[in-house]
């Protein structure tokens, strides 16, 4: 029973006019306190202000808010701890815990300036932090989408190929921040978000803590039962790398079965062991497992050494949709790897590779090992794959720091199936000589530096079946010559500064199953020959400059699951013909100029969520509309 003469915060008792309360500093004020801020509370003398609350935890709000200056959208996060009550806008919090919410409040404001600096992908973007309201505020960036969460739970379990390329881009992540010796101490499938253009993100970090190695520390106790490790249920242990490729285990056992793992407190006492369906690839069921294991000296040490688990050796006789075996390593430089292969490849591979070895690592770590460089087989080199005749295959030398540019003796390699250098620091031009290599079916040089056009040769790939381009500086137009690749299942360029209009050629590739032209300088009208591509599942042609109505042909598409035409200058009325995508999941239109009413066709598709007013679609609830707003 609440005292009326009281303190409304920690219930002490209060003489009549003692105002504030001398154990927690509270005023007495009105009895009426809410935990969130109002929406359009202004922060930062205007500067930002909040909106409707978008998540609540252990450690604070989120709230949904815009940066006014920017006109931009952003997510704010405000500390509030459990024990903490709010006093018109002011945080309060009992005498006894005051001292801790100030050093877990300057520690937040510490790891949120560190997050600043880290510009992964991967990573959620902090954009500000400060004071006020006696506590601490991080502005981050707005994330539209989903969490895996929400994901796992509308869909079931995720397929083994999707779930190996969460472990890759999480694993960077991770990487990035305990660089900063840093720990994330809360992964779990809420706290991983998926856009609608594919970008895997990291968020909350509001568990992050410093870390020491081979050191016992005393740590805010952060335990979400089934991700948190062993060490996580005391408040004193050794917090390492190890703790979060626990919870990064979890995460990815929890895709992969549909189900959480059990807690680790009751794997203690049970025994219980840990299962997995049939047909998962063993070497990701085999790293998951070794990720979730009690003793920290049985996990893997750090996230290269998890992923190194996770790759799965390819095979020569590998199926239309098999991936390749992706090379992760640490560190500068290639280093050749111990495993043994057959005999030397001809001549031709051996000095293609030696042009990139240099390239990789400078002409004087190449003369101090050519010796070794001449004789040993290629199959021992690190991320060379060869045939049973010693022919180099695939090539895979994702995440390392290669720079300068590609070297047009690549093209030797007639052999190639597989070429994979993304995340590193390539620079100049995609080398024409590429498009020698015949009998490439997949070509990733993603979130590079690579500038100048897209070579018109590589039309000449004819195998090709996947093409990764994206997050580089390249630009011109897009080559209508790439409309011959006719066995292409996924072209990515998003993210680069192409510009010119999208060619109707690419209506030919009749095998696409996912087109990503995003966040390039496009312009001109959408062909209605994309209307061909009735295998498309994801159709991404967001912030752009297209120009035009949206072509009725687009109703063609009876594969689509998502369409994100957001941040163009499209205008005319949305085409009725879109109601036939039966299978959409989303859609995102915002930020054009389109006219007229939507249409009630397309409030009748069966799989398509809602996030608008209500009365904004015929027929559906006010649960959300994804006509708005896309993807920042």
């Amino acid at each position: 029973m609440i005292d009326e003469d009281a303190c409304p915060i920690c219930q002490t008792p209060l003489t009549p006019g003692q105002d504030p309360c001398p154990s927690c500093n509270a005023a007495r004020g009105p009895r009426t306190l809410t935990r969130n801020l109002p929406a359009g509370h202004a922060l930062q003398q205007g500067k930002f202000t909040v909106g409707r609350v978008l998540g609540e935890g252990g450690f604070g709000i989120t709230y949904k808010g815009a940066h006014r200056e920017l006109r931009r959208l952003v997510a704010i996060k405000e500390y509030i701890p459990g024990h903490a009550q709010r006093v018109g806008t002011a945080i309060s919090v009992p005498a006894s815990q005051q001292a801790a919410f100030v050093r877990e409040r300057e520690g937040l404001l510490k790891e949120a300036q560190v997050l600043f600096g880290l510009r992964d992908p991967g990573i959620v973007q902090v954009h500000d932090a400060f004071l006020e309201n006696g506590t601490a505020y991080i502005v981050m960036e707005y994330l539209e989408g989903r969490t895996l969460e929400a994901r796992i739970r509308q869909e079931g379990r995720i397929p083994a190929d999707e779930v190996q390329r969460l472990a890759l881009a999480l694993g960077q992540a991770l990487e990035a921040v305990h660089a900063q010796h840093l720990l994330h101490r809360d992964i779990k499938p809420a706290n991983i978000m998926l856009t609608p253009e594919e970008r895997i993100v990291l968020i909350d970090f509001g568990s992050a803590r410093a870390f020491q190695r081979d050191r016992t520390q005393r740590h805010t106790r952060i335990v979400t039962p089934g991700y948190a490790a062993p060490e996580q249920y005391s408040e004193e242990a050794r917090f390492e790398p190890y703790t979060d490729i626990f919870g990064l285990g979890a995460t990815l056992y929890h895709a992969l079965t549909g189900a959480p793992p059990p807690s680790a407190i009751d794997r203690l006492h049970s025994g219980r062991t840990l299962s997995f369906s049939a047909g998962l690839p063993v070497p990701l069921a085999a790293a998951v497992r070794q990720a979730l294991e009690l003793r920290v000296d049985d996990r893997p040490s750090s996230v290269a050494a998890f992923l190194d688990l996770v790759q799965k050796p390819p095979s020569t006789a590998r199926t239309k949709h098999a991936t390749p075996a992706v090379a992760l390593a640490s560190g500068v430089g290639i280093k050749p790897s111990r495993k043994t292969s057959p005999t030397s490849a001809p001549n031709g591979d051996r000095e293609a590779l030696v042009a990139l070895y240099q390239a990789a690592n400078g002409a004087r770590w190449l003369r101090r090992r050519i010796g070794w460089l001449s004789n040993a087989p290629l199959g021992n080199w690190f991320g060379v794959t060869v045939n049973k005749v010693g022919r180099v295959i695939g090539l895979s030398l994702d995440r390392n720091q290669l720079s300068g540019s590609i070297p047009a003796e690549l093209g030797r390699l007639t052999n190639l199936e597989w070429l994979s250098l993304n995340r590193n620091q390539l620079s100049g031009s995609i080398p024409a000589e590429l498009g020698q290599l015949t009998n490439l079916k997949w070509l990733s040089l993603d979130r590079n530096q690579l500038s100048g056009s897209i070579p018109a040769e590589l039309s000449q790939l004819t195998n090709l079946e996947r093409l990764f381009l994206n997050h580089n500086q390249l630009s011109g137009s897009i080559p209508a010559e790439l409309g011959q690749l006719t066995n292409l299942e996924r072209l990515t360029l998003d993210s680069n500064q192409l510009s010119g209009s999208i060619p109707a050629e690419l209506g030919r590739l009749t095998n696409l199953e996912r087109l990503n032209l995003s966040g390039n300088q496009l312009s001109g009208s959408i062909p209605a020959e994309l209307g061909w591509l009735t295998n498309l599942e994801r159709l991404f042609l967001g912030r752009n400059q297209l120009l035009g109505s949206i072509p009725a042909e687009l109703g063609r598409l009876t594969n689509l699951e998502r369409l994100n035409l957001n941040g163009n200058q499209l205008s005319g009325s949305i085409p009725a013909e879109l109601g036939r995508l039966t299978k959409l999941k989303r859609l995102y239109l915002d930020g054009n100029q389109l006219s007229g009413s939507i249409p009630a066709e397309l409030g009748r598709l069966p799989r398509l969520r809602w996030r608008g007013a209500p009365g904004t679609v015929p027929d559906r609830g006010a649960e959300g509309s994804c006509i708005g707003p896309g993807p920042e």
